[in-house]
């Protein structure tokens, strides 16, 4: 209720500038025809009624939302923005003084009492609209006597004065005992009301007045619109009429005279309004000239455009007004296109044209955008005070502008492609791992140092390697107060922000900037930046100054750490001493080896867990792991950066220096107490830490980072299908290198590792092998349906004797055949490979191992459909003891029907539907497949799992949809798959935590969550990619709202940049606009 009560208040309040801009012209127009006046009312009601307006440069509305919701219900010290600066000066002080929010306070004063006003507004309507059908029924039961005259014509004795009654089919009532003559001027009259239709506009009128009965000035706008429209109607009559007639007119109207009642809701009466003032217009009546009908005209449309459109935006602003020079830089991103022609950066005269470009934007503000097919055009605008804005053309219809969206645009952009790929980080994937590894740090503070800056020795001093005199500098002092005051003394002018104070001085050509922080037990440290254009390169300088307000910006003070040092290397981590409540961080000691290869550095664990299990097993979050670069290359095959990111399942290659590579070992899987709340938010708080702390140890200590491990893929879980798990004694480098040689080849811990000599036993496979022929080769090149799998997988060193060789390409056998193909092997000649039936880790040779040469292939024939398999492969022609390969593993589908009809019409629909059918007959709901487990187990949470065809895109081919009845009248999807060419490409991977509903405007709305803390919707448009439309989400009882993000690309450092927090009632009445639109899709139940 408050926030209806608040859109009509602000609606109001718009509204009545207008109704004070009408009674002025109602004064200064006084010889301007009456219907003028009218026609001036009808804006106001226009003005009332329409829940939006155009925005304009024009516009002389000061502000179209004086109240915000927002600010009543959130903020601790509510305020108006009115747009008048002395309403705001007067009112604003004693509004936050009286209505401040108490500390503990579940809700603000003024949210309570707007509240409360709602309830009184919705009292205060029902009795407006109660008198009004009073008034009606009253009207009814008098006129029930009349008697018809002709056509629409009544005459009763109960009525005093003639009037109109009735909407649809009005008639005209009139007293018994009119005479004649009166009787044909008040018919005149009322025929006059008839034909301006003003028996729908009083109505209009009261039921404006009914919503809108808390403001007085329109109480005074209906009394004078029901005056206007008497004038305006005798006005009508009198163009027609002699002198004599007029006096018979005027007679008439003062026969027909009732005393004034309350305000009229119904009838149009003849002789109830302003009977003195009309008569002396009717006798004082002349034809207006043209000229006052001109003006009076021209009057009306400069009001209509003036005050039914509100301000621009700030955003629109900000693009009207751009100028070239205050940009540093514009790029272009282009999508779709080839990857090489996404992007852009413009040099000087393109940075002019696009600035030209933004300044014609225009367009309607919309809170949303409706799904377009085809791409968006953006340019991101790096300003010289360091902002980066974002204008994106979608389609020519919409254009966005720092995500305010603005319709009806239709404006051609003439960007078709870039020239260069997409850099990485563009979009800010990654963007506080790359600041922190730009970042300085001190005992108590850090700041972020751009490229091209030097610092001078170990000082707090950082000049411009380019030679133009800016610098920054940070210094500590005491005493904020009585700086603040000598800055003041001294004209500047200072701004407060959230955490800083801010002042700039611009003298000539130079600039200078503080930025104040004060410090938590007292005091404060000041970054002085300094810039001057004279005798420098303008658009160097230009850059610096942006640069200069990003690193001020990035300053930060640093909560209180302690460091720790490992006995081995003497290697250094500094962690945040918060974590002693709910960590256990232990240097290991000198010398405990990592699988015989590595050193043991650092481990850290998750407290409640560990105490739990203290012998092991639990609460493990990571290992810090050195390792020689000799042993790293014996056992990798790598001897410099970059190498993969990740090697298997647990071990990130972080960084290396001269001497070793720096691994981190993950647990197999998170690793709290899945009962305890406590202990699983301790643990992903200790995850979300260690980015920052991971990134510190390596500059601390002088390591170079690994440029393929991106910090925020550390503790993503990996990627189903891929390396398996080893375990826990292996990851403690407590086995032997036999141990783990048998973890490689399947063997278990307590199973015989397989050998020559005891492989005799294995030889009566099922499974039978053969070298492919050269068609054999061509054809599973050519081969696009079903799509063969292509990956990467680390090719050891080790005979075919040994048989110690890495598992790779698992997948569920569709057909009895499977072909495989080791193309790439960089330093071998030749590979072994063998098929495994079962899972990595835990399988069976299911065939003899065959070696044949690298790019030629091998054909297993006899495979059971359904069983999962893998490949094991190893090569004895290595110069090193390893290396990253390349393979390709393609299945052929049974013939699913025969000769019989398609179930879909898609061939390689009827093969994904035939392989899910197989798998739900054999029970085999762990079985990794590509569909979603969800699919294939029977539970009670999804009712009818099947398939649904449905063209998405509307490319006239449809997507093959996977999923079940939810149960509440829509569907949830777990698989989406489209065509691309005769193959299926899965473009949906969902499962019970990241489910998908498709709403009746097309979008796809995916509802996914990361735990209690942590869950949200992401909206998507669906097309080649699945391009986000806008995500709302929980982060630690926060509400963030991004538009044309997805929040599961976003981490806890980007969302104050990239994010904006609302109200968790905002964010489910965002989420209920498209929960709201779910369909309920008729899924075709499976096959049994």
């Amino acid at each position: 209720m408050s926030g209806i009560f608040l859109k009509l208040l602000n609606l109001s309040i718009s509204a009545s500038w207008l109704v004070l801009v009408v009674l002025a012209l109602r004064l200064v127009l006084k010889r301007a025809p009456k219907w003028v006046n009218v026609l001036l009312w009808g804006m106001v009601a226009l003005r009332l009624m329409l829940p939006f307006s155009i925005e304009s440069a024009l516009s002389l509305i000061p502000s179209a939302e004086t109240v915000s919701p927002e600010v009543v219900q959130f903020d601790p010290a509510p305020t108006i923005t009115s747009g008048v600066e002395f309403i705001d000066n007067a009112v604003n002080p004693s509004l936050s003084e009286s209505f401040a929010a108490a500390p503990l306070a579940s809700v603000n004063p003024l949210y309570v009492w707007t509240y409360l006003a709602g309830w009184v507004w919705l009292i205060g309507l029902a009795a407006m609209l109660l008198y009004a059908l009073v008034s009606y029924l009253r009207l009814r039961r008098c006129v029930r006597a009349s008697i018809p005259l002709r056509e629409n014509i009544y005459v009763c004795d109960e009525v005093p004065s003639p009037f109109i009654l009735g909407i649809v089919h009005p008639r005209i009532y009139l007293p018994s005992a009119l005479d004649e003559a009166q009787r044909g001027s008040v018919l005149s009259h009322e025929r006059a009301h008839l034909a301006r239709r003003d028996h729908w506009w009083k109505p209009l009128g009261f039921a404006l007045l009914a919503v809108y009965w808390f403001n007085p000035l329109l109480w005074l706008a209906y009394t004078l619109l029901c005056r206007d429209i008497e004038l305006a109607c005798d006005e009508r009559v009198l163009r027609g009429m002699d002198a004599g007639q007029v006096k018979a007119y005027s007679s008439a109207l003062l026969a027909c005279s009732v005393p004034r009642r309350m305000i009229a809701a119904c009838p149009l009466a003849f002789g109830e309004v302003g009977v003195g003032a009309r008569v002396k217009n009717a006798l004082r009546y002349k034809k207006p000239a043209f000229w006052v009908v001109a003006v009076s005209v021209v009057v009306c449309t400069v009001v209509a455009v003036c005050f039914l459109t509100n301000p621009e935006r700030a955003t629109m602003k900000w693009a009207k007004s751009l100028r070239v020079e205050d940009v540093a830089r514009i790029e272009l991103h282009v999508m779709p296109q080839a990857i090489d022609k996404q992007y852009k950066d413009l040099d000087t005269e393109e940075i002019a044209e696009a600035v030209a470009l933004i300044n014609k934007s225009g367009g309607r503000y919309v809170r949303s955008m409706e799904p377009l097919d085809g791409g968006s055009t953006a340019l991101y605008v790096t300003t010289t005070d360091g902002v980066r804005h974002t204008v994106v053309n979608n389609g020519n219809v919409y254009l966005c502008i720092d995500g305010d969206a603005y319709r009806n645009f239709h404006i051609a952009w003439p960007y078709i492609e870039g020239n260069a790929p997409t850099p990485e980080g563009f979009f800010g994937e990654s963007v506080e791992p790359a600041e922190d590894a730009d970042r300085v740090y001190t005992d108590a503070w850090s700041i972020r140092v751009l490229d091209g800056w030097e610092r001078e020795g170990d000082s707090p001093l950082w000049r411009s390697g380019a030679g133009t005199g800016a610098y920054f500098l940070v210094t500590e002092g005491s005493g904020l107060d009585d700086k603040l005051m000598e800055l003041y003394s001294a004209g500047w002018t200072l701004k407060y922000f959230s955490d800083h104070y801010r002042c700039t001085l611009r003298e000539g050509e130079s600039g200078t900037m503080l930025s104040l922080y004060p410090r938590p037990e007292g005091g404060f440290y000041q970054i002085e930046s300094y810039w001057s254009y004279e005798g420098a390169d303008k658009w160097q300088v230009r850059l610096e100054e942006g640069q200069l307000k990003v690193m001020e910006q990035s300053f930060r003070l640093e909560e209180e750490m302690k460091t720790m040092t490992e006995p081995t290397l003497s290697l250094t981590l500094t962690v945040p001493a918060a974590w002693e409540d709910i960590a256990e961080l232990s240097a290991c000691d000198k010398g405990t080896a990592y699988l015989g290869y590595g050193i043991m550095l650092f481990h850290l664990s998750e407290k409640n867990a560990l105490a739990a299990y203290p012998d092991g097993g639990m609460g493990s979050v990571w290992w810090l792991v050195a390792m020689s670069w000799d042993n790293f290359k014996e056992w990798r095959g790598y001897d410099a950066l970059p190498v993969p990111e990740i090697l298997g399942i647990a071990e990130y290659v972080l960084g290396a220096d001269d001497e070793y590579v720096y691994l981190l070992v993950l647990p197999s899987d998170v690793q709290f107490l899945e009962n305890d709340p406590v202990s699983q938010r301790q643990y992903e708080a200790l995850q979300s830490d260690s980015q920052g702390v991971l990134t510190r140890f390596l500059k601390d200590n002088g390591i170079h980072i690994n440029d393929m491990c991106p910090a925020s893929s550390v503790f993503s879980p990996p990627a189903r299908g891929d390396a398996f798990t080893p375990p826990d004694a292996v990851r403690s480098g407590t086995v032997s290198d036999t141990s783990y040689d048998k973890i490689l080849t399947g063997a278990g811990e307590s199973e015989e590792q397989r050998t020559s000599e005891n492989d005799a036993e294995h030889t009566a496979y099922s499974v039978k092998t053969h070298a492919m022929t050269a068609e054999e080769r061509s054809a599973l090149d050519a081969q696009t349906e079903p799509a063969p799998a292509v990956g990467t997988a680390f090719l050891p060193r080790s005979s075919r004797d040994s048989a110690i060789g890495n598992a790779c390409a698992p997948f569920t056998a569709k057909a009895a055949d499977v072909a495989f193909v080791l193309y790439s092997a960089p330093g071998a000649t030749d590979y072994n490979v063998r098929l495994c039936a079962g899972e990595p880790g835990a399988g069976k040779w299911a065939s003899d191992a065959v070696t044949v040469k690298v790019n030629d292939g091998v054909r297993f024939s006899g495979l059971t459909v359904g069983q999962a398999y893998y490949m094991e492969v190893s090569s004895d022609t290595l110069s090193t003891a390893g290396c990253t390969a390349l393979y390709k593993c393609a299945t052929t589908p049974p013939p699913a029907h025969g000769d019989a009809a398609s179930t879909t019409g898609y061939a390689a629909y009827d093969a994904l539907l035939a392989e899910i059918a197989d798998l739900r007959r054999s029970g085999a709901s762990d079985v990794q497949t590509d569909f979603s487990h969800d699919l294939l187990s029977v539970n009670d949470y999804y009712q009818t799992p099947g398939w649904l065809l449905r063209d998405l895109d509307g490319d006239g081919t449809s997507e093959l949809l996977l999923g079940a009845d939810w149960g509440d009248g829509y569907g949830v999807i777990f698989n989406i798959y489209r065509l691309d060419g005769a193959k299926a490409v899965r473009v949906v991977d969902g499962w019970s935590r990241s489910q998908y509903f498709l709403c009746s405007d097309g979008t796809l709305a995916h509802e996914w969550s990361g735990g209690a803390d942590h869950w949200g919707r992401t909206y998507l448009r669906y097309g080649e990619t699945l391009l986000p439309i806008e995500s709302v989400f929980d982060r630690g009882g926060v509400w963030y709202h991004a538009k044309g993000l997805d929040a599961l690309s976003l981490d806890d450092t980007q969302l104050e940049d990239r994010c904006k927090t609302i109200p968790r009632a905002e964010a489910e009445q965002l989420m209920e606009r498209y929960t709201k639109q779910y369909e309920a899709l008729p899924f075709t139940p499976f096959k049994a």
